[in-house]
């Protein structure tokens, strides 16, 4: 097999142009509306990307999914013909409009700024594929897929130098990656150009939430704890505070006393 020598120049011409766009989004923030070329090279599937991919559907969780910072929907659309239910959130118009093509449900939101527009658990896992890199504040991206996300939330970033003039943070180190993130499981992709991936346990978190235990009865004011005792058994009580019966107890050299 070969490739006409014509090919590889209208390739290389076509290159030079995303670079420009890429240069010129980096100066302004902005593409201008009949520049497609950067999103056509995003529409791409290139080897390092379907690696990680393939490394983001093996933690995939549940059949509705989220896809924060979509583009153009090239993961949407293989998410879809593999049986999932996606939506996906953007905030280029052109980006959008390409997803729209291939017939897929996504909607205009600014990720650095908006809350997502979905109540909690709407979705059971939410993804993010090389999008916290475009954001200067990715925290606040991770806090709101956390909440609309019931099962699982996850993010593939690159590592390195800042290798594209639309990256607005850059992770250096695996350990920049981490500081993201208190609560999840942080590796390299083994396989690609050099990524890694954060898999958070939403659910693990959530009911954490639910079932944290108070630890001292004396917190509570006397009307709160008369409502607790009226609402449940002696017995449903010791077996919520048994285990910190010794923080209330052992200070309190004269035994332990309710008032």
């Amino acid at each position: 097999d070969y490739i006409p020598l014509f090919s590889l120049v209208l390739r290389a011409k076509d290159e030079t142009k995303r670079v420009r766009v890429k240069e010129d989004y980096g100066k302004t923030g902005k593409i201008e509306k009949g520049d497609k070329e950067y999103f056509e090279g995003l529409d791409e599937w290139k080897a390092d990307f379907m690696t990680d991919y393939l490394e983001m559907s093996k933690s995939i969780e549940g059949e509705r999914i989220l896809s924060l910072g979509c583009g153009t929907g090239r993961v949407e659309k293989a998410l879809e013909c593999s049986g999932y239910k996606t939506e996906g959130v953007d905030i280029n118009d052109t980006a959008l409009a390409m997803a729209k093509k291939k017939g897929l449900k996504v909607g205009k939101v600014d990720l650095e700024k908006d809350t997502l527009p979905y109540e909690d658990n709407s979705f059971q896992t939410a993804i993010g594929l090389h999008i916290l890199e475009h954001l200067k504040n990715p925290e606040q991206l991770i806090k709101e897929a956390k909440r609309v996300a019931k099962n699982r939330v996850i993010f593939i970033v690159p590592l390195g130098e800042r290798m594209d003039a639309t990256h607005k943070q850059e992770f250096k180190s695996l350990g920049d990656f981490k500081k993201l993130f208190k609560d999840a499981d942080v590796k390299k992709v083994l396989q690609g150009d050099n990524t890694a991936i954060a898999v958070v346990d939403v659910t693990k978190i959530k009911k954490a939430k639910a079932l944290t235990p108070f630890t001292r009865l004396d917190q509570f004011p006397k009307p709160s704890m008369a409502g607790l005792t009226e609402a449940f058994s002696v017995e449903q009580i010791w077996d919520w505070c048994k285990d910190r019966l010794p923080l209330i107890v052992e200070p309190k050299l004269n035994g332990f006393r309710v008032a």
